[in-house]
């Protein structure tokens, strides 16, 4: 039953998505969508859902639900924006259909929206709008008018305002939310989240009585909900970059054949300015970055230019004359297959800094940002880098244990580490599961951590750590071999 109910809302909101454009997915309300492409893309895409093992799926219940599932509360973990929410029994026999989805807004720099939502539809109605060849634009959009989000969660760094979150949020989402009705929910390791409360929910005029006396009665969960919910800071996409390893082979702007290795062993740090020429912000800060090579050059750094529109006669023609016009001189490099897995962005232009082994040693910079490049790459000079996971970054949790999560130096959670657990005079081991996860139900106190074993494939790690006196999560990372 848990296994069918995964699978059914998964589908759910990847339909949704196609048909609707729901919430940012994307699509729009007047695209006619091909039931066989959905249920192709529903076969293979989400695959992991539809036939993934009760232990490992997304939604998650306690033993006690193994046959009655009423009898337990559901947990969803969104991993996107790091939130575990515990919902009570109601959420799974509903008549109308519930489900979640997340994201970054910014895709990459870290303003995430996550709500749950629902649909005052039943399966049966939703179904047969699926039995046909093609979902019209008429049901597409009367699907769209009763989807109203349960509650919502916003997260960001806690360096930006509310305000600063809304604004991304409205830009990138098509919506109107307001600044006023932010409400702070915890604080973890420099990364806030906050609960939205609009006066009157999107839609929820549009439900039937029905359908709105339900969704009233999951409503009133929320503040309960978002309390107990566990908050862990979220990986934006950027940071999982950090640590990224890079090579490839291509031609410089005069067609001479040149290596990743070759470009990045001549400095110590090395920005590499993806542009092209299409984009007036690249063109607008390229005779800046000759001035900010130039100082570079004196703390052995340096920029590479990427024109990634570089690849046909005409556009070359017209990046070098961009160049010659702006005075520009450092090196500058055509794309080659695949640069777009390895510099994987969505602003133009979008700057990386990569050490001179290849790895990427801090989060790029999306935008033209002049002013801060030459801060940045003298940062990541000095060992000041924005890294996925720090060696030991230890925060509080909302539960009554002590989680240890094990990762390795790009963020991947790291299985079977055997992690040792000590008071002054006892010691506990436990194998960190898939999730990289061993957890640890003691008393509050101060506990000495080590990694006893390290798995294969894995460097040793001798640190001894300590946990907080109250219950916490410690971020420890291993080093592949």
């Amino acid at each position: 039953m848990r296994k069918q109910f995964c699978r059914k809302i998964s589908a759910a909101l990847m339909a949704l998505c196609l048909t609707v454009g729901m919430c940012g997915c994307g699509g729009s309300a007047d695209t006619v969508v091909d039931t066989e492409e959905y249920e192709e893309w529903s076969e293979t895409d989400y695959e992991s859902y539809s036939e993934v093992e009760p232990e490992t799926a997304d939604w998650e219940v306690s033993e006690m639900a193994e046959e009655e599932y009423g009898n337990s509360d559901l947990d969803y973990y969104a991993e996107e924006i790091g939130v575990t929410f515990h919902l009570p029994e109601e959420y799974w026999d509903t008549k109308g259909i519930v489900d979640f989805y997340s994201r970054d807004v910014t895709d990459g720099e870290g303003i995430f929206i996550a709500q749950m939502v629902y649909l005052g539809l039943t399966w049966d109605e939703y179904d047969k709008m699926f039995q046909s060849d093609s979902i019209s634009d008429e049901d597409a959009e009367s699907v769209a008018k009763k989807i109203v989000p349960i509650f919502i969660v916003m997260a960001a760094p806690k360096e930006k305002d509310g305000e600063e979150i809304i604004e991304n949020i409205n830009a990138m989402t098509d919506s109107n939310y307001s600044a006023d009705m932010l409400t702070p929910l915890r604080e973890v390791d420099g990364f806030c989240f906050y609960q939205y409360t609009p006066a009157l929910p999107e839609n929820y005029e549009n439900l039937d009585q029905e359908f709105r006396e339900e969704y009233d009665k999951l409503a009133a969960f929320n503040n309960d909900v978002l309390e107990k919910a566990d908050y862990t800071r979220p990986q934006t996409k950027y940071e999982k970059m950090v640590g990224n390893q890079i090579s490839f082979t291509t031609t410089d702007f005069d067609g001479n054949t040149v290596t990743s290795e070759e470009i990045f062993g001549q400095h110590e740090i090395t920005m590499v300015n993806v542009w092209a020429t299409w984009c007036g912000w690249c063109i607008g800060e390229l005779a800046e970055l000759e001035k900010i090579n130039n100082n570079l050059a004196s703390i052995d750094c340096g920029i590479v230019g990427f024109c990634a529109d570089a690849n046909s006669p005409e556009t070359l023609a017209e990046a070098k004359s961009l160049l010659n016009d702006n005075g520009v001189t450092y090196l500058n490099i055509c794309p080659f297959d695949g640069w777009e897995e390895i510099f994987d962005m969505t602003g133009w232009p979008t700057s990386f800094f990569v050490d001179r082994n290849g790895k990427m040693v801090t989060t790029p910079i999306s935008g033209a940002k002049v002013g801060e490049y030459e801060q940045h790459i003298r940062d990541a000079l000095n060992g000041n880098t924005t890294n996925v996971v720090k060696e030991t970054n230890s925060y509080d949790n909302n539960g009554d244990a002590y989680r240890i999560i094990v990762a390795d130096d790009t963020s991947r959670p790291v299985e079977g580490a055997m992690v040792q657990f000590c008071t002054a005079d006892t010691c506990k081991i436990a194998p960190t599961d898939s999730t990289g996860m061993a957890v640890f139900n003691d008393p509050p106190g101060v506990y000495d951590v080590h990694i006893l074993k390290a798995p294969d494939g894995y460097k040793k790690n001798n640190n001894g750590y300590k946990t907080e006196d109250r219950y916490s999560d410690m971020v420890i990372v291993l080093e592949r071999e």
